[in-house]
Order: C-alpha cells, then sequence, then structure tokens
C-alpha cells in the first residue's frame, strides 16, 4: 500500500515536471537525496529477495510495487533532465548522485530485476549534457554496457525494452 503512494506521488511528480519545466527544479531540489535514498533501499530489498534462488521471486507483488517505486524514480529524473535548462546545475548538483545510485543498482542488479529506464535515462544526460558527459561516459559504459549485452546477445526475444534503449545510448554517445 505505501509502495503504491509512493508510485503516485512519482507519478504525479513526473507530469508536475512536465508541466512545469525548468521551474522544478525547486521542487526536485526538496525531495532529491529522498527519493535516491527509497530508489537504493527498494534496491538492495529486491536484489536481496531475487538472489533467493527462487525463479519466482522477481515475479511477486512485493518485487513488483518496490520495482514500480523504482521506475517512477527513474523517469521523474528522466522527465526533469530532459525539461532542465540550467545544465550547470545538473551537472554541479544532481548528475553524480543520480550516477552513483542508479549505475551500480544496474550493474550488479540479476537480468530479471534491471530496469531499461536505467539505459533511458542514461541516454537522456548523455543527449543533455552533450560534451560535458564526455568524460563520465567510460563510468557509465563500465556499469550498463558488458551486463546490458550479456542480456540481449542470447536470443532476439528476451528484454525487448533493454534492446531498444541499449541501442538509444549507444546512438547518443
Amino acid at each position: 500500500e505505501v509502495m503504491k503512494k509512493i508510485a503516485t506521488i512519482l507519478k504525479t511528480n513526473v507530469r508536475a515536471c512536465h508541466s512545469l519545466g525548468n521551474s522544478y527544479i525547486s521542487q526536485l531540489g526538496k525531495y532529491f537525496l529522498e527519493m535516491l535514498h527509497v530508489y537504493r533501499f527498494y534496491s538492495t530489498e529486491i536484489s536481496k529477495m531475487v538472489s533467493t534462488g527462487d525463479p519466482h521471486a522477481a515475479k511477486t507483488q512485493l518485487v513488483r510495487s518496490m520495482r514500480a517505486v523504482k521506475k517512477a524514480t527513474l523517469r521523474v529524473l528522466e522527465k526533469f533532465i530532459e525539461k532542465a535548462e540550467d545544465i550547470q546545475a545538473i551537472t554541479n548538483n544532481f548528475l553524480s548522485p543520480i550516477l552513483e545510485a542508479v549505475l551500480g543498482d544496474y550493474r550488479a542488479g540479476n537480468p530479471d530485476s534491471r530496469d531499461a529506464e536505467v539505459l533511458s535515462l542514461m541516454t537522456q544526460i548523455v543527449n543533455k549534457l552533450k560534451s560535458i558527459i564526455t568524460p563520465r561516459v567510460p563510468e557509465i559504459f563500465t556499469n550498463v554496457f558488458e551486463c546490458t549485452l550479456d542480456m540481449i546477445k542470447i536470443n532476439f526475444e528476451d528484454y525487448p525494452e533493454h534492446r531498444i534503449e541499449f541501442f538509444s545510448l549507444l546512438r547518443a554517445v
């Protein structure tokens, strides 16, 4: 129940960011670090549950609810990056915490618990920050390239969203 409420609040913030555009930065600044803390907490909990060896663990209602919160968080961040006009503020105040929270989780996660929205967020960051992000591209690739490639090279049917977002990220770089 709590997770559904959090996901709903985050989805509302995606719409608010879309409407407010660059002005949304003041709203995000109020809860940014707490949002990333919740993201990390749910990531840890999902990893614990999925690593038990139960093949159905990733499909339980609890894990799906936690993933919904994580995905909503990623969508808020992606929409914020898309709408933001102050590139310096993104770079100075938001970029490092985002990369630290999201990339390590993606790389360490079980393939079934990885969110394609991470790749979409990275694509948005690369497209928005252009040459400013260039020094951080190796860090991004270290955390997403090999593990995503391992997911999508097995066959052409599994992980279609990851496949699309992976090639979008490659195109952006």
